[in-house]
């Protein structure tokens, strides 16, 4: 998915903002409308929905924190409500570092979810407070404020992560390399998870025969195994990612002199 350079200069801001200067303690009482309030799956799936590469709206993203979003040194102009439903995605390389995350979540579960939730753990330290109270009669739910976006989505990441909520388990990507989409799927009925995953509804599962054909015959003309053919092309992807980002930052440079 291809985002313009206007969006992820706003994406930058997004992600450079906090919510330090909203959080005295009335927003524990403020984050109890509706508004403000996410439960666990909507959480979660907002989370998947922004490493797909979805633009969430401002308003979505101020739920996600708990709290509305503020950019130092960024003055909003204008009508306000519009800014709210402005929609801008994530950060591109942090959405990427997530989803290769959620990838090594459904390649190797037991390997890799205890080691990336203790880092997750201690990103989210004094970053994130929670405030447990009861929804409706019997009915648990937590008040989530974060610090900043980095923060709310690295919370969201510890919930795929625990093994007594149902995500991880749920948790499927699109084998086709056009789509890649994370999706909570319904369980298949038999132990772990299926080996191959494709959107429903579309011709995503033919099409990654296809590409795993085209990859097969790459890399034999270069002599080299699948597995470092694909290591390669991700290295090259990783370089034009930095110097596209490189280039972004020589141009803010440029225009703010």
């Amino acid at each position: 998915m291809t985002i313009d350079a206007t969006a992820q200069v706003f994406a930058e801001m997004l992600y450079a903002s906090t919510t330090e200067s909203r959080i005295p303690w009335r927003w524990l009482a403020e984050s109890r409308k509706g508004l403000l309030l996410l439960t666990e799956w909507e959480r979660v799936e907002m989370f998947l929905r922004a490493i797909n590469g979805e633009s969430l709206k401002v308003r979505e993203w101020t739920r996600f924190c708990g709290a509305p979003l503020t950019v130092p040194g960024f003055t909003i102009k204008g009508d306000a409500a519009k800014w709210e439903d402005l929609p801008i995605p994530l950060f591109e390389i942090p959405r990427l570092r997530l989803k290769e995350t959620l990838e090594a979540v459904i390649r190797s579960p037991d390997h890799a979810i205890p080691e990336i939730d203790r880092n997750a753990k201690t990103l989210t330290r004094s970053r994130v407070l929670t405030v447990s109270e009861e929804f409706a009669p019997g009915t648990p739910r937590d008040r989530v404020l974060a610090h900043d976006v980095a923060s709310a989505l690295i919370y969201a990441l510890r919930l795929v992560l625990d093994k007594d909520k149902p995500f991880w388990k749920r948790l499927q990507q699109c084998e086709f390399s056009g789509c890649g989409r994370f999706v909570l799927a319904k369980p298949h009925g038999g132990k772990g998870r299926p080996r191959d995953y494709s959107c429903p509804g579309t011709d995503h599962g033919a099409q990654r025969k296809k590409e795993l054909q085209n990859e097969w015959a790459a890399a034999h003309r270069d002599g080299k195994t699948v597995e470092e053919w694909r290591a390669l092309k991700a290295a090259e992807a990783e370089r034009k990612l930095r110097a596209q980002k490189a280039r972004r930052k020589q141009h803010m440079r440029g225009t703010s002199k």
